[in-house]
């Protein structure tokens, strides 16, 4: 059986939403299993306030 998975978009070309901003490139947080995965291929100026806009803590990544 496989594990149910949730994608979070944190970065891309425009921003939708209150308090995100937009970026070139793409960030997800991913949770699958009990684990969380940054896949980031953004320029990284705009991570950190989307994930605290999202409640997302960086630092409880696990890759």
């Amino acid at each position: 059986m496989s594990a149910p998975f949730n994608v979070t978009l944190l970065a891309e070309n425009t921003a939708e939403g209150r308090g995100i901003l937009g970026e070139h490139g793409l960030a997800f947080w991913i949770e699958c299993a009990g684990q969380r995965i940054l896949f980031d291929t953004g320029q990284g100026l705009v991570l950190a306030d989307n994930a605290a806009a999202r409640k997302l803590d960086l630092g409880a990544l696990d890759a």
